[in-house]
């Protein structure tokens, strides 16, 4: 923290004296920013929101410990550990919730298990897939489906594959 506050300001008064050498109003540029982020905003923040409400609500409600527990016999079976489902299953919903789970892996199985190697690995590999729908594509409701399945696609096979590679460097 200590560090941040001289880097920020080096670089506030690198900007400041930018816009002097190109004769540029940085006050109103700044104020310009300002109001397209707002009404970037603007555009963005009911799906946002409905993504955030839908993440909470998975989370909250016990849904995603019935989904695991409904998957974690099938997943055991082809290679994937029980404590990694979870997890899995959260990633593309909510980076947070995905990498408080991965530290629960870590504290359950220990960081140098394969269950926390490869638990690290598919949360390196995946998106967080409706959050980053919701803020690029938000206004757009055609295609969103077809993009969503494609997104939804690759995380699986995403899963897939570092369940099939990460044993050959554990």
């Amino acid at each position: 923290m200590r560090l941040a506050f001289p880097i920020i300001t080096v670089i506030f008064l690198l900007f400041c004296v930018w816009g002097a050498v190109k004769k540029v109003d940085v006050l109103s540029a700044f104020v310009k920013g300002v109001k397209n982020g707002i009404e970037t905003l603007k555009f963005i923040f009911p799906n946002l929101l409905f993504v955030l409400s839908v993440i909470f609500v998975v989370r909250s409600s016990g849904i995603m410990d019935a989904i695991s527990s409904f998957i974690s016999p099938l997943s055991s079976a082809v290679g994937i550990p029980p404590e990694v489902v979870p997890m899995a299953l959260l990633r593309p919903l909510s980076g947070s919730g995905s990498m408080a789970l991965l530290q629960d892996i870590f504290v359950s199985c220990g960081p140098d298990s394969y269950t926390a190697f490869l638990a690290s690995v598919i949360s390196a590999s995946t998106e967080t897939t409706f959050y980053t729908l919701s803020v690029y594509l938000g206004g757009i409701k055609e295609k969103l489906g077809k993009v969503l399945f494609a997104a939804l696609l690759l995380d699986f096979l995403t899963l897939i594959t570092a369940t099939v590679v990460t044993p050959f460097f554990f």
